[in-house]
């Protein structure tokens, strides 16, 4: 319906009733106040989504919600066991201290955190690989921790040590306490380089027994 205006307007100009009003707005693209408001919101909320950083943001989700695809290393890690949070240590497999040194881990790791993976093994390698180390460097334990940081040496072993049983306070006071550059040496020019000297080494890689099987990453 038509309303007359008021007497004050100019004769014969009549006024469309506010439904009529909205309709032809919106017909001829003219937003009313609460269509512009609506309006607004809806390009606001799509520069936040084509934003770089939400981008990348929705791109993080989706690689860990599975939405993309793995790298090749991640794929054959994860066919071999390795998940998400895992904590690796990669050791010498055919080093007896190395050995001992792993079944030292599995006695006090009740919770099972730890994977393993001998540094030989196509899994070490590939982890090695993985985080730019070189693959036959076999100077070293290798500890991966569960954020992905990387240790090496002497902070490889009390980091790994950190989360032992009964071993925690004493591997962090150590790391705090002694200079890294002095806890190195001792680890590499006395115990790391005279290690098949004292303890032997065997031909082959260590075999993992049948209820340890799924703790490690080589076949």
């Amino acid at each position: 319906p038509l309303t007359e205006i008021p007497p004050a307007a100019e004769p014969g100009i009549r006024l469309l009733s506010a439904p009529l009003f909205v309709s032809a707005c919106c017909a001829l693209s003219i937003p009313t106040p609460a269509l512009a408001l609506k309006m607004r919101k809806a390009a606001h909320q799509l520069r936040g989504i084509s934003s770089p950083r939400a981008l990348a943001f929705n791109a993080g989700v989706a690689m860990q919600g599975g939405g993309g695809s793995l790298s090749p290393q991640d794929a054959f890690l994860r066919e071999r066991g390795l998940q998400n949070g895992d904590k690796v240590l990669l050791f010498d497999g055919v080093c007896n201290m190395c050995s001992g040194a792993v079944n030292f881990v599995i006695a006090r790791d009740p919770k099972s955190q730890f994977k393993f993976a001998s540094i030989q093994g196509e899994a070490g390698q590939t982890i090695q690989r993985k985080y730019g180390r070189d693959p036959s460097d076999l100077s070293t334990l290798v500890f991966v921790d569960s954020d992905k940081s990387v240790h090496v040496r002497s902070e490889a072993v009390l980091r790994a040590g950190e989360y032992l049983e009964g071993w925690g306070p004493l591997a962090r006071a150590v790391r705090w306490l002694v200079p890294r550059g002095l806890r190195d040496f001792v680890y590499t020019y006395i115990v790391a380089n005279n290690r098949y000297a004292v303890f032997g080494k065997t031909s082959t890689c260590r075999r993992p027994t049948p209820e340890l099987r799924a703790r490690f990453l080589d076949n």
